[in-house]
């Protein structure tokens, strides 16, 4: 499984350092965390796709702009001039092949106020409270309509887990069955 930030070596044994220690600057975490997914996207994400074509991942891509945005923001004098940070740094990354965009992401939304209690029995990080969460929602939100499809919206707000399990089950086979198509 590929996850954001990796659970790869050394990173794993880094993880809640970089996410937990709130000494450490947004910018400076977001890089760092720039570092540790072109990394696991060399030694991970990149063979597993050029053996099989196809790879699951749970948060990559998309994620860094979601959650470095709302902190990286203080660091600038708009939102605006932090995203034009991180997306010049993801840029460089994608013009020399240290990352790829997704073909497809699947957002599943639910309420903040309700997957921030689920949450309790993780790991603190720097990200954890509401408020955050509320922007990190919105900053998906707006990736997602600015994706143009690429990124697909779930609702899970009336949903059991076994329901989104399924929603997402079928569109991982539809999107399979239109790859082997194709092929």
């Amino acid at each position: 499984m590929i996850s954001d930030p990796p659970n790869i070596s050394p990173w794993s044994s880094l993880r809640d350092t970089i996410l937990g220690n709130s000494q450490i600057s947004a910018t400076a975490r977001a890089m760092v965390l720039l570092g540790m997914r072109v990394d696991s996207f060399n030694r991970s994400v990149r063979p597993r796709i050029t053996k099989s074509g196809l790879l699951l991942a749970d948060r990559f891509f998309d994620s860094w702009f979601a959650y470095q945005l709302p902190k990286a923001t203080k660091h600038f004098k708009t939102a605006r001039e932090a995203r034009t940070f991180l997306e010049s740094l993801n840029k460089i990354c994608l013009d020399y092949g240290l990352l790829a965009v997704p073909d497809r992401a699947y957002l599943i939304i639910g309420d903040v106020s309700e997957t921030t209690k689920r949450g309790k029995q993780k790991t603190h990080s720097v990200y954890d409270s509401i408020k955050t969460q509320r922007q990190v929602q919105r900053n998906y939100l707006r990736l997602a309509k600015e994706s143009a499809g690429r990124i697909e919206v779930v609702d899970s707000r009336s949903l059991s887990v076994a329901d989104i399990a399924n929603i997402l089950e079928g569109k991982i086979r539809r999107l399979m069955n239109k790859a082997r198509v194709l092929r």
